[in-house]
């Protein structure tokens, strides 16, 4: 997993986000940006899978085994955003592959704060949905709005 925002299709609307979300009172970091398919797999395997067979799924992806207690769902695709994508050649004609996906965490007091119905800032709204207004004002799709909802995940869905 990586939080390079160059690893972003378009890196720039990070950026923007962040700031947006500082002009807002929010102080936001990047908690993942791009994942392997073999980090999506043992990812989707969390809370539908034993713990022994997530955790070798989490070892063969390179990622540190997690205790039963987190053993929850913490994606619902398989055919996740956070997958990069060739959108385009390189001047020797490699595959450029970028993430279409980024997820993001509100920070208060040095840590982070998951609960997405905080009002850190204290003006009557979620601040996960006030950062997710600003994603979407940047032309992002917000996961908050979903089915099922993702307040943390933000995507690019047009055309690279």
């Amino acid at each position: 997993m990586s939080r390079d925002p160059e690893m972003f299709v378009k890196p720039g609307l990070i950026e923007a986000f962040k700031e947006g979300c500082i002009h807002a009172g929010h102080n936001v970091i990047i908690t993942n940006v791009d994942r392997c398919e073999l980090e999506q797999i043992a990812l989707y395997s969390q809370g539908r899978k034993p713990l022994d067979v997530v955790n070798m799924k989490r070892m063969l992806a390179g990622l540190s085994p997690i205790s039963e207690s987190h053993n929850k769902i913490v994606t619902w695709t398989l055919a996740s955003k956070h997958i990069p994508v060739i959108v385009s050649l390189d001047d020797k004609y490699n595959p450029v592959k970028k993430s279409r996906a980024f997820d993001f965490a509100i920070i208060k007091d040095g840590k982070v704060c998951w609960n997405i119905k905080a009002d850190l800032d204290l003006d009557g709204e979620s601040d996960y949905l006030e950062c997710g207004i600003i994603a979407e004002s940047l032309g992002l799709v917000w996961g908050g709005r979903w089915k099922k909802p993702d307040f943390a995940h933000c995507q690019y869905m047009k055309q690279v």
